[in-house]
């Protein structure tokens, strides 16, 4: 418990020195120097501990009480053991902007230069685990056929990197599953950061391919139906018969007169209707007369 409250201790206490120091307003809460005394004997009985989290504590409680630029040394040198490198370097930071010359100049600089260079190693290193480990998933979701999860992995690759190979790898993951737009899209993104690329070929010739593939699948355009003879609908949206053909009409109007010829023709004959008696022969030309203008009705509606 006393460990964990010592490494909370520290970590906001190097970043308020750090402030104050910087500023030219260091100022003690309470100044008292036989305070700050109790505080530095702690601080070295958990040196002697190797208690480093701690010592950084309580050296930090120490200059609270009389900010001497020797506590802000400690405080680095503390750090810098805790495996604390970004407190450190704010320490011993804050330590030079008091003392510039002081008598820990020199060897707060080469601690200064020391942990600048191990936290840009370790910023590459952790990078560099990272990148391994999307790489290795990203074979391992595409050898698994997951071309989606691969092509996931394959951006945040680039992203760490922003090399443009891991985009190449992305936008093949996107063909391969189908995603036909975001394949476009990333091949694209490939050749404008890398024209001239190692696969800017493969890229291009990929681009044609998908854009051929999509004009082909482009749904036909609609059948003209204006020359269909399709029903009508009313005003209302009632289906009408479809209209019939000039020619049908007519040949209804032809049949229809030849029958009304004809039933006047069988009218007219001297023996019909000439006996006096009212037989089939009467009935000839009024059927013909009927089926005639039945036929001519037809025709014209």
């Amino acid at each position: 418990m006393m460990r964990k409250l010592a490494i909370g201790l520290s970590s906001v206490a190097i970043v308020i020195v750090m402030a104050l120091a910087c500023s030219g307003a260091a100022q003690a809460q309470e100044h008292d120097p036989d305070k700050a005394k109790i505080h530095e004997q702690r601080a070295k009985a958990a040196r002697d501990l190797q208690d480093w989290n701690l010592t950084a504590a309580e050296y930090q409680k120490a200059y609270e009480y009389d900010p001497q630029p020797k506590y802000l040394f400690n405080i680095g040198l503390a750090s810098d053991l805790a495996g604390e490198r970004e407190q450190a370097l704010l320490a011993f930071r804050a330590y030079l902007a008091k003392e510039p010359r002081g008598t820990y100049a020199v060897t707060a600089r080469t601690k200064i230069d020391e942990l600048e260079a191990a936290i840009a190693r370790e910023k590459q290193e952790a990078e560099a685990a990272k990148l391994a480990e999307h790489l290795r998933d990203a074979e391992s979701y595409r050898d698994a056929g997951r071309h989606d999860a691969a092509a996931f992995e394959y951006n945040q690759a680039y992203e760490l990197t922003q090399n443009g190979e891991y985009l190449f790898e992305a936008a093949e993951s996107y063909r391969m599953v189908g995603s036909t737009q975001q394949a476009v899209d990333t091949y694209e993104a490939y050749l404008a950061a890398e024209p001239a690329g190692k696969f800017a070929i493969s890229a291009r010739k990929h681009l044609d391919e998908l854009e051929q593939t999509s004009a082909a699948t482009t749904e036909p355009k609609p059948a003209d139906l204006t020359t269909l003879d399709l029903p009508s609908t009313t005003e209302h949206g009632m289906i009408e018969s479809a209209p019939r053909k000039k020619k049908t009409k007519w040949l209804w109007v032809a049949a229809g007169a030849a029958e009304i010829a004809a039933g006047f023709a069988a009218d007219t004959i001297p023996s019909a209707g000439s006996n006096g008696t009212f037989d089939g022969t009467d009935l000839v030309p009024v059927g013909l007369y009927g089926l005639g203008i039945t036929a001519v009705v037809v025709g014209v509606f």
